[in-house]
């Protein structure tokens, strides 16, 4: 080390512990210090100008690799220059992970590069010029708040603005460079108390810590730390929680997280695909069933709960995976979701849904008397027997978080069971059926359901009061909707008397003129007006008139943003038309089912409204009406646009809304048919979604195969882009592929849609399911399907996937493998040499040295292969890993022909595989009576018995041991060797080669060197050599052995 730094460094010692070095410099110099994988990197930086005695610079390891590097200078940004048109171009990928987010700089080639952070900014410095395209990055990005770059002669240079806070890591794989951004650690309140915490993925297998996998094991039931408190000052909800959990081993008790609640732990159970849940509790136990069927791990589960679970079980059903559990009082159950994982915490406080799932009586609806609970995407319904009461309950999981029923509803012929998660029917009746719909589920029965409608006094007293007129801010008796051939004449009467008036009377007109463009649907032309209203009068726009008028024409021509900033101002708060407005912006952006109450309870608001207001507004309140599953409402809504002749995009917009319709009803033709209509319209938005609406019922009711879904969807790409309809369209194209298995059209697709969708509040769960699918392929074996190249190919081009920790290392070893199969065995030693140097340490490195060894051994690096397991040593590795490297390294030393050191090697070692390598080297040697003791050993080895039936393996460890024999010319043996096995020899494989190997000495004793001419008639003797000498070339799986 001295001799590489002379220039800078004097001396080098290091601390008795080993974790600290010591340098003393020449010079005056500044530090920059950074990580790199499993690398600490030091960079002494010159102080211009000044030069000092030599200071001891003392730097605190935490690694075994420290890299120290000359001094270098900061990456200066220089003077830009021009690209040449040959210069590279570099794709720039981001994914938000859970605690980071990664930014990938994809190179065509190796690239040199520095990474350094200073305050709240990042400087990438890459060794060469090249095309950068910093949309990616400019774009809203978790913990990025700017991005720029500059091309320099230097190279390329780019600086992220980042999170106050915000630390990095950084590292290379192939030719990308990877720069993650952790997010800042949040700062505890107080003195941080020790916790046992649930681990990360990086806990070593056989522990009870880290997330489960797909089989559904638990994690450790150890509570997370869900807050701190200072240190002798707990809450006395916290010292309650910890007097009744003191005789639980192992729990700790912290403090509440806000929203209330007691210690967590958790369960995970992963899926590969959407699946509903429901999570309820009745007699003393807990229920947590899903509408997909998995055979769960009980056993493992029930042994972590340790006490704070009482029992478990899972309940056989074909079509569902349904657990039944009982915990210590007190404690409920709560789910909640990660990407398509469902997580499920204990937690000490009462159980209650975040939403409220309300039943509708519907006793005229078109299709019979129902009642209905409006919830989206309810799953299949599940029939299970209640083991405890001894009733049947009908579960319909849900695949929205937090949507259950609050209380028990009673009728005649079922009651509706409370639940934190989906719908639980118990039917007192055979008759009664429960079908879930795409926008709820329906409860009917065949006798005709014995319901009723609740009067308006019984809705009102429900919900608070007596039923109240509605409180408004429009003046709708102002409004002025003229028809359209009276239009121009009345805008320039009212521009004319604008003109001729003065001071407030100018004020009112132009307010006059506002409510008459707003009152005919000219949108555009009301924000005009009223934007000189408030240069005019700042004041003015605080009214709610004012912002009333601004929010709904913002909200009509799409600008949801801008309409938000008005309908939400606090002068709208104590206005049933606030409320009205608030809940159509909601629904127009996209969440109708939050928006559908409010909706309703307030849709009378516009009877008064013109009907350019009136026909949107309605098609709005129909939507609403089919969410919540009011059959009558919404044909009557239908009913009413259809009279007002709506224009041609409001009709195809109604009759996309009829085939939902027709499809909550449950006729699924006529809903189908209607769609095929309404595709045939004019208006290209209805188009689309009619068509990809078709498409879902079809797959649903499974009258079309997933390639004709695909190819149907795959028309729709480019016919309607750029708001929430794209971005579902996305996501389904995205699953339909990677069910298909095309996973490469899939997580395309599936990046396009969160790439394109950044603020879409869904988009951590697409994300997620791309990690999920990535999961699958290259940790649950899907990539084994694909051919070698192809899954190599997708690692590749998805790389920024791979998750961090002993997962994301088990990937790269098993892309590794998929390497060495195909050959590109340079590519599988960089990839490993990666880990080794930046990632493993101990056992775990003493692993992927053997692997990497091994790589070296096919690619014949002999040399490289054994100062790999030199480089590699770890101690307190396992027997097995220990043996395998030390098998490694005598096949090394026999290709460079060093057979004594692999004779030695093998000292002490009786196993078969010992054995067989003592064989090899013998038989190379020529040491035919060493060898033969080699052979009687396998032969011993493999449960031969005299005169007694040979397998094909036991058949060739005979020929071994007699072509031995014969060669050392020990025919005392062979004799005895043909008397134990000829019989059984003749019927094998192998029988003629024996037959003449082993023939007695009358015949006469056979020169070696004329054994293959004397026996090349026979085809079985010819075949047995040159399998004979395909094993001693291949060695037979070194890894393996």
């Amino acid at each position: 080390m001295r001799g590489k730094l002379g220039k800078y460094v004097s001396a080098v010692s290091r601390s008795k512990d080993g974790k600290s070095l010591f340098f003393k410099l020449k010079g005056d110099y500044g530090l920059r210090h950074f990580n790199m994988g499993g690398s600490v990197i030091i960079d002494l930086l010159a102080k211009s100008g000044v030069k000092a005695a030599g200071k001891a610079a003392a730097v605190k390891v935490a690694e075994r690799k420290i890299a120290v590097k000359p001094a270098r200078k900061s990456p200066a940004r220089g003077k830009p220059v021009k690209l040449s048109a040959t210069a590279p171009v570099v794709k720039v990928n981001t994914v938000i992970h859970k605690g980071y987010t990664r930014v990938v700089f994809e190179w065509p080639g190796k690239v040199g590069y520095t990474v350094d952070q200073s305050g709240g900014y990042a400087t990438i410095a890459f060794s060469r010029p090249a095309r950068l395209d910093l949309k990616p990055l400019k774009a809203k990005v978790k913990g990025i708040l700017g991005a720029s770059s500059l091309v320099t002669a230097k190279g390329l240079s780019v600086t992220l603005k980042v999170s106050p806070g915000s630390t990095l890591r950084n590292f290379m794989t192939d030719n990308s460079v990877i720069v993650d951004i952790l997010e800042p650690k949040p700062k505890a309140a107080g003195k941080r108390q020790p916790a046992k915490v649930a681990k990360t993925a990086e806990a070593a297998p056989g522990t009870a810590m880290g997330k489960p996998s797909s089989t559904g094991r638990p994690v450790s039931l150890t509570p997370e730390p869900i807050g701190q408190e200072k240190e002798g000052k707990k809450s006395a909800k916290v010292l309650a929680a910890e007097n009744k959990f003191k005789s639980i081993k192992g729990i700790k008790i912290s403090a509440a997280p806000k929203g209330g609640g007691g210690a967590r732990v958790s369960m995970w159970f992963d899926w590969n695909e959407p699946v509903g849940a429901a999570v309820f509790s009745r007699a003393g136990y807990h229920w947590v069933v899903f509408d997909k069927s998995k055979k769960l791990n009980i056993a493992a589960f029930r042994k972590i709960g340790g006490n704070i679970v009482k029992s478990m079980e899972q309940i056989p059903n074909k079509r569902a995976t349904v657990i039944r559990m009982a915990t210590v009082a007190g404690v409920n159950i709560f789910p909640r979701r990660r990407g398509l994982t469902w997580i499920i915490d204990f937690i000490q406080r009462p159980g209650k849904p975040k939403n409220i799932i309300e039943g509708r009586p519907q006793p005229n609806s078109p299709v019979g008397a129902r009642l209905f609970l409006p919830v989206s995407e309810p799953g299949n319904a599940i029939g299970v027997m209640d083991p405890e009461v001894g009733d049947n309950l009908v579960i319909v999981p849900v695949v929205p978080l937090g949507y259950g029923v609050d209380r028990e509803y009673v009728y005649p012929q079922m009651k509706i069971l409370p639940s934190i998660q989906g719908v639980v029917v118990q039917p007192l009746s055979d008759d009664v059926r429960v079908r879930p719909l795409r926008q709820g589920i329906e409860v009917t029965s065949a006798d005709g359901l014995k319901i009723s409608t609740l009067t308006q006094a019984a809705v009102a007293s429900r919900n608070g009061g007596p039923m109240q007129p509605f409180s408004r801010y429009f003046r709708t008796g102002e409004w002025e909707p003229v028809e359209v051939d009276d239009f121009t004449t009345e805008k320039e009467r009212l521009m004319a008397a604008i003109v001729k008036t003065r001071g407030r009377s100018r004020e009112r007109l132009r307010l006059k003129l506002a409510r008459f463009y707003f009152a005919n649907g000219f949108n555009a032309e009301t924000i005009g007006v009223l934007s000189v209203l408030a240069k005019s009068r700042k004041a003015i726009a605080d009214t709610p008139e004012f912002r009333g008028l601004r929010g709904g024409a913002s909200l009509f021509m799409g600008r949801i943003t801008d309409a938000a900033k008005d309908l939400n101002y606090g002068s709208l708060n104590n206005f049933d038309e606030g409320t009205f407005w608030r809940a159509a912006l909601t629904a127009a952006g996209g969440d109708v089912a939050a928006a559908a109450k409010n909706l309703r309870k307030t849709a009378g608001i516009i009877k008064p409204y013109p009907r350019d207001l009136k026909i949107p507004l309605s098609l709005i309140l129909e939507k609403a009406a089919i969410q919540v599953g009011d059959i009558k409402q919404a044909t009557d809504i239908l009913d009413a646009v259809n009279a007002q002749d709506p224009s041609p995009s409001q009709t195809g917009e109604a009759g996309f809304l009829e085939g939902r319709l027709m499809e909550l009803a449950g006729n699924f033709d006529k809903a189908v048919g209607t769609w095929e209509n309404v595709e045939e319209g004019p208006n290209r938005q209805s188009r689309a979604k009619a068509s990809m609406a078709r498409v879902e019922l079809l797959i649903k009711l499974k009258e079309i195969s997933r390639p004709e879904a695909i190819d149907e969807l795959e028309k729709l790409r480019f016919s309607w882009r750029g708001d929430e309809f794209e971005f579902k369209l996305l996501r389904l194209l995205g699953r339909l592929y990677i069910e298909d298995g095309d996973y490469r059209n899939g997580l395309r697709t599936l990046r396009q849609a969160a790439t394109n969708f950044r603020d879409n509040p869904k988009t951590p769960e697409v994300t997620q399911e791309m990690v999920d699918a990535y999961d699958r392929l290259f940790l649950q074996g899907d990539a084994d399907k694909l051919a070698p190249v192809s899954a190599i190919a997708l690692y590749d081009e998805f790389k920024e996937l791979s998750p961090p920790g002993v997962k994301g290392e088990e990937m790269v070893r098993k892309i590794a493998d998929r390497l060495v199969g195909v050959d590109l065995l340079d590519q599988a030693a960089t990839l490993l040499e990666q880990q080794i140097k930046f990632r493993l340490k101990g056992k775990e490195r003493a692993k992927v040295g053997a692997q990497l060894a091994n790589v070296y051994f096919l690619d014949r690096k002999y040399d490289k292969s054994i100062a790999t397991l030199d480089g590699t040593k770890e101690a307190g590795i396992s027997e097995d890993t220990a043996l395998k490297r030390r098998r490694l390294r005598v096949r090394a030393l026999m290709k460079m022909n060093k057979d004594a050191a692999a004779i030695a090697l093998l000292k002490g070692d009786k196993s078969a595989d010992a054995d067989s390598l003592r064989s090899e080297i013998f038989w190379k040697l020529k040491e035919w009576p060493l060898a033969a003791q080699a052979f009687r050993n396998l032969l011993r080895a493999s449960g031969a018995k005299p005169n007694k039936s040979l397998d094909d393996k036991q058949g060739q460890h005979v020929l071994d041991l007699a072509i031995a024999l014969t060669l050392s010319g020990n025919e005392r043996s062979v004799s005895r060797l043909r008397d134990d096995y000829g019989g059984p020899m003749d019927k094998s494989p192998f029988g003629a080669a024996f037959s003449m190997i082993a023939a007695p000495q009358t015949k006469g004793l056979i020169d070696y060197r004329n054994i293959a001419g004397e026996v090349k008639n026979i085809e079985n003797f010819r075949s047995y050599l040159a399998a004979l000498g395909e094993r001693r070339k291949s060695a037979g799986g070194i890894m393996n052995n």
